[in-house]
């Protein structure tokens, strides 16, 4: 025998408005970490608190980087009455809401002011293949520019439900990029060593002509260093503007003759994807976030290197 039956939706919004709002999951900013002093540290994170203004990384000492961000679910709760007519009876069901992260799809943006005094986007060619494409886009260009800089990678987290909030834990520096980072900024050490080997009495280092391709010389070991970055024959230590193209990065390492103890700014530019119960797939507002690079010449907080730099 046939029941005739209602269904009533309650909690707001039809469960297709609600699932296609894009604000629907909401990525805040990375969650500072909370340190309590143990050894190894506790490190535990609140995605209400203050927002980490800036992160540095430096390659001397690290090749990886994790992220914790905080992320807000916004869809509403959705309860559904099932009446059966004929008997007057009704079950309530919840239809289950929570956001569980699956990754996250980004793109690494060189900051404007990282190209002051000509500086440039950062070059790597184990990304790229060669030395025309940069690893990072500058902002100012048009967002279809040529870069390789840019990744899907996984992120993990607990559950969010509706109307609370959370947080998504991912690596957008994995080794194998932190690695290739300390190799370019090698590059740029050996570049000014093998200028300062020349002492040009002019104090450029716009006349190669006299550099040795010696081993144990600092131009030699330069080309040795260029052979390895970008591939045999593929960069010159005699070439003034394969030396000038890195030599100027020398600023945001150890080796700075001013001191340094600056970072090459950076920004994480993407977004969150996440799954529903249903299957369905949410993806998030969009995220940012200033990274720094630098090999030994930058200052990183101590809880955020304990807890996210490996």
């Amino acid at each position: 025998m046939n029941h005739l039956m209602k269904l009533t939706l309650l909690g707001g919004l039809a469960l297709t408005a609600c699932n296609n709002n894009e604000f629907a999951y909401v990525a805040t900013y990375v969650a500072n970490p909370e340190s309590d002093g143990e050894t190894p540290p506790s490190c535990t994170f609140d995605p209400g608190a203050d927002a980490t203004v800036t992160i540095n990384l430096d390659v001397a000492r690290s090749s990886s980087l994790d992220l914790v961000a905080g992320v807000r679910n916004n869809l509403e709760e959705v309860d559904v009455t099932i009446e059966q007519v004929s008997s007057n009876a009704a079950d309530r069901i919840k239809i289950p809401r929570a956001i569980t992260p699956l990754r996250f799809d980004f793109r690494w943006e060189c900051e404007s002011t990282g190209f002051t005094g000509g500086i440039g986007p950062i070059i790597l060619p184990a990304f790229s293949g060669d030395l025309t494409q940069p690893f990072c886009l500058d902002n100012r260009d048009d967002v279809t520019g040529d870069f390789v800089g840019f990744d899907v990678v996984p992120a993990s987290g607990p559950p969010v439900d509706p109307g609370g909030t959370g947080f998504v834990k991912f690596t957008p520096v994995p080794p194998q990029l932190g690695r290739a980072f300390r190799e370019f900024f090698e590059v740029a050490i050996q570049s000014e060593a093998c200028c300062d080997e020349l002492k040009l009495a002019n104090g450029d280092c716009d006349d190669l002509s006299g550099a040795s391709e010696a081993p144990g010389t600092a131009c030699g070991d330069l080309q040795g260093v260029f052979d390895t970055f970008a591939g045999p024959s593929q960069l010159s230590a005699r070439q003034v503007n394969d030396v000038q193209r890195f030599r100027p990065f020398i600023a945001y390492t150890s080796r700075s003759p001013d001191g340094g103890g600056g970072a090459y700014p950076m920004r994480l530019s993407g977004f969150f994807e996440g799954v529903l119960p249903s299957g369905e797939l949410i993806t998030s507002t969009q995220f940012n976030q200033e990274v720094g690079i630098c090999s030994g010449s930058c200052v990183v907080p101590s809880n955020i290197q304990d807890c996210l730099i490996r």
